[in-house]
């Protein structure tokens, strides 16, 4: 029953990726996300919640001694397959803004390289905008991530519906779900969407 579950997990994770690749295939297709997917940005939040519904079900029949131990763990089982692909993208978007920036002789290799030591790791959603903008969801959630994991593994349930319930009412209640992307509005926003995942849909 479970495995029947996860694979439609999975089918609707398919589906809101690539709802989201033409949400952002609209900025260079002239109107193209006005006609066909206005709101597909939405499904960043969707994503959002379904890793907060599974990392609370992967803690939900644990009995951890070594609480920070086993989300530090957990953080890096699941964000360690996406490390080398992300490198490989900051250094190439490194790499041509560079050409770009030199040719049209505005190169700033300071400012350049600070933002590089923020991309690599994923950090940047603590700092400032990622080079890469689509990376912002990836950083935001490492940065929350384990925080989270420790909260789950909390055995107090009505804790849990509390903050589960107040957070996110007041971030989208105070954005009025508006994009605001200054830090630490990214890492709010995923905290917000997982909160709702792991609590409401458990």
């Amino acid at each position: 029953m479970n495995n029947v579950r996860y694979s439609n997990i999975d089918l609707y994770r398919f589906m809101a990726a690539i709802m989201i690749v033409v949400y952002h295939s609209g900025h260079t297709t002239h109107g193209a996300t006005t006609l066909y997917a206005p709101g597909a940005y939405l499904f960043v939040d969707f994503f959002a919640m379904v890793t907060g519904y599974l990392t609370t079900k992967h803690f939900s029949n644990k009995l951890n001694e070594n609480k920070s131990k086993e989300a530090i763990k957990y953080t890096i089982s699941k964000f360690s397959r996406f490390i080398p692909y992300t490198i490989i993208v900051i250094l190439i978007d490194f790499a041509i803004n560079f050409i770009d920036r030199f040719l049209a002789n505005e190169l700033h290799l300071g400012n350049m390289i600070e933002q590089l030591l923020f991309d690599i790791p994923l950090l940047s959603s603590g700092y400032a905008y990622p080079s890469v903008a689509s990376l912002w969801f990836l950083s935001a959630m490492l940065l929350v991530f384990p925080l989270f994991c420790l909260f789950v593994q909390s055995k107090n349930r009505y804790f849990i519906m509390l903050v589960g319930f107040l957070l996110p009412l007041y971030y989208f209640g105070l954005t009025n779900y508006q994009m605001i992307r200054e830090v630490p509005h990214d890492m709010l926003r995923i905290s917000a969407d997982m909160l709702i995942g792991g609590v409401y849909l458990n």
